[in-house]
């Protein structure tokens, strides 16, 4: 297990999206069918989907 028991990103993903994937914290305070600000605005701009690290 990585860091905060969330497992490790693997090669050619994404770290910003396997963190918020994996780890319960990411989306705490969002209600059920809330999208994540985070998550929508790295989408949009600047996540190619899987990268190499």
């Amino acid at each position: 297990m990585g860091l905060f028991g969330i497992p490790p990103c693997p090669p050619n993903q994404c770290p910003q999206c396997w963190q918020h994937a994996h780890d319960p914290a990411a989306h705490k305070g969002l209600g059920m069918f809330e999208d994540c600000p985070a998550c929508l605005n790295h989408l949009a701009t600047n996540c190619n989907g899987f990268y190499r690290k």
